[in-house]
């Protein structure tokens, strides 16, 4: 299983501690339904009572899903910025190996898109594309919404998922996405202009037809109520063999947990425009031939005057045009030199350039 937060250093584990703790403790509030609202104290996991079993699930928000709130929270355990209870210590450790470490966080994170697991199963997960009730936008709430997109056959759709969180900020997401896999072709998704520096961010496949997406950020990594603009970037194919221009489907947003969880949603659409008309080939144009005449004034004749033009070449006091650059490079080397203008002039009493006089 990849794990996602092993990369992270001691050196910056201790900094991520510092913002942490200052964001966590005035955003707290606003997370309430998720994590305990006192302020967080690195206290010993209290000892269970009884016979109770240790679960590790990665479900530490106990709700019967996997979402990133959960790794989020796995995350602030493994970092001693939050203190867990018995249960959420054992369902943060994924592993299952008595420790919870930023490993897994991101074991959590996979197992959130359907790429690992962790050591226990979950009892009722949520299967990808459930039906839901979609609540009536309100203008003025907190909202994300798809524009309309179209394209022809082999464009790139760069299809951005929009928000605009007038009440709530966004420390932690997660949604699917779901669209018409006849039509188009999932290729990556990446972070939008409003992006704070997302701790774990992931974009997956679940199923042909349906994508997951996903972030968390802790301290100063949150999306601050009152912002407008691009949470992430879906990247599509479009690969509709069978379509008919004006063939369309849904682009529908779903299944909104963490932080975006009351946010309403409008949905998109995408139009097939058919397929793309060949890109006409230019017409070629003739390059005209560079002739090393030395006859740079083109009146004929070689002359002390072509001799002087080429020194002048030579020296940046002129600019000739492209003709005339070839004619003051008499021997032809691709370079106007002041060689060049002394074998002009003594052409000019006999003898000849790379290239000969037109009329000779």
């Amino acid at each position: 299983m990849k794990k996602l937060g092993s990369c992270i250093t001691a050196a910056i584990l201790s900094v991520l501690f510092t913002t942490a703790v200052m964001g966590y403790t005035e955003r707290s509030e606003q997370r309430s339904s998720r994590v305990p609202t006192e302020t967080p104290t690195v206290t010993a996991t209290a000892e269970p009572t009884g016979t109770m079993v240790c679960i590790n699930d990665g479900d530490v928000i106990d709700d019967g899903i996997l979402t990133m709130g959960d790794s989020q929270t796995s995350f602030l355990i493994a970092l001693e910025i939050y203190s867990p209870t018995f249960e959420e210590a054992c369902a943060a450790d994924c592993d299952g190996n008595g420790d919870v470490t930023a490993g897994d966080s991101g074991g959590i994170t996979w197992a959130v898109f359907n790429v690992g697991s962790c050591a226990d199963p979950l009892v009722t997960p949520t299967p990808a594309g459930t039906p839901e009730i979609t609540p009536t936008p309100v203008p003025g709430d907190d909202i994300l919404w798809v524009e309309n997109y179209s394209g022809h056959t082999g464009d790139t759709v760069n299809i951005e998922i929009m928000v605009s969180n007038a009440e709530t900020s966004i420390d932690v997401f997660t949604f699917d996405f779901q669209y018409d896999p006849g039509m188009l072709t999932f290729n990556d998704c990446t972070p939008g202009d409003l992006n704070p520096g997302w701790i774990h961010f992931l974009g997956q496949e679940l199923i042909p037809g349906i994508v997951r997406a996903g972030a968390f950020g802790i301290g100063d990594g949150y999306i601050p109520a009152g912002s407008y603009g691009s949470l992430l970037t879906l990247s599509f194919t479009v690969t509709c063999e069978t379509c008919e221009p004006g063939d369309t489907c849904s682009l529908t947003l779903l299944h909104f947990h963490d932080d975006i969880s009351g946010f309403y949603r409008e949905n998109g659409v995408f139009t097939f425009n058919g397929t793309a008309l060949p890109t006409a080939t230019p017409t070629p144009t003739n390059t005209p031939q560079c002739i090393h005449s030395g006859d740079v004034n083109f009146d004929g004749t070689l002359t002390a005057g072509d001799a002087q033009l080429a020194f002048n070449i030579t020296m940046g006091t002129y600019t000739p045009s492209p003709e005339e650059a070839c004619a003051a490079d008499c021997n032809g080397d691709e370079t106007v030199t002041a060689g060049d203008a002394q074998q002009i002039f003594g052409c000019a009493f006999g003898g000849s350039c790379a290239d000969p006089l037109p009329f000779q």
